[in-house]
């Protein structure tokens, strides 16, 4: 295998076992771009393990100075890593000058420091700053307009999707985001949230949080149900939004001890939602 299948490969794998719902919601990005998408994706990807596959924290912190080190200007070019290989085949790489970049990398050591939010209000905060970076890199592969619109409900979502996802997979301090004034309102401790997520008053502390994220199915472009500007260069990244919040709405229906079965799979209605919310996006660009 040519050592670009290889990188291909590689970026495949990291990004599927870290996020299920890529399979489906990549099917969705236009053709010129796909490689770009995933190849960025891998990059993502393995920036998150930093945050739920080491439990030590100075580690952590070394890799992410390695990172920081590797993806520089200098030495970006020079890289044998196979994901940031895969940027620079694909034209990727591109996306990644500047403050964007910048921001990404400290929203991983944001993590990595692990701060409580006080409140719901910080927790969305907190999630903005999590993924806006990643939506903002996507616009820049694409060379489409920022959408304003939804920008901040879909970085909200999707900063909380990724939350949970790392508190099903990681070793240590799994629920540090849940805020502190939800966790009080309900009597519940951090350790006991995670020793018994079963318990009512553990639920209901879940059911508060997902209830913030409503927001965003009222967007056009994530419902599906209206029309919405033409933006077919940002469907992956429509289509990725819509099924994260289908994935955190079967979160609210389920018991939190079963977060990591649904986390770890896509259904085939989100196919189809998917690809209802893709060809609304075709029709519009058409028409527009």
């Amino acid at each position: 295998m040519a050592q670009a299948d290889n990188n291909q490969e590689f970026c495949r794998e990291k990004v599927l076992r870290s996020n299920p719902l890529f399979r489906v919601s990549h099917l969705f990005a236009p053709a010129d771009f796909a490689d770009q998408v995933l190849a960025l994706h891998g990059l993502f990807a393995s920036l998150d393990q930093l945050n739920s596959e080491i439990g030590d924290e100075f580690v952590a912190r070394r890799k992410l100075d390695w990172w920081r080190t590797e993806l520089s200007p200098e030495n970006i070019s020079k890289s044998n890593h196979p994901v940031v290989r895969y940027l620079i085949e694909t034209g990727a790489a591109s996306s990644l000058a500047g403050k964007t970049l910048e921001l990404f990398l400290d929203t991983v050591e944001v993590r990595l420091a692990a701060r409580a939010p006080a409140d719901q209000e910080e927790l969305g905060l907190l999630c903005e700053l999590i993924y806006q970076p990643r939506i903002l890199m996507e616009c820049t592969l694409s060379q489409d307009d920022i959408p304003v619109s939804g920008l901040s409900e879909m970085a909200q979502t999707g900063g909380l999707f990724q939350l949970i996802c790392e508190s099903n997979v990681s070793k240590n301090n799994t629920l540090w985001w849940v805020p502190l004034n939800v966790l009080a309102r309900f009597g519940v401790t951090r350790a006991e949230l995670g020793n018994d997520p079963d318990s009512q008053n553990a639920r209901s502390v879940f059911e508060a949080v997902f209830a913030s994220c409503n927001k965003l199915k009222s967007q056009p472009a994530i419902s599906g149900k209206e029309s919405m500007a033409p933006s077919r260069g940002l469907m992956h990244l429509h289509v990725l939004a819509l099924l994260q919040t289908r994935q955190l709405d079967q979160l609210r229906k389920i018991r939190p001890s079963s977060y990591r079965g649904v986390l770890n799979r896509w259904r085939f209605a989100d196919l189809l939602a998917a690809w209802n919310v893709a060809r609304r996006m075709k029709l519009n660009s058409v028409t527009a």
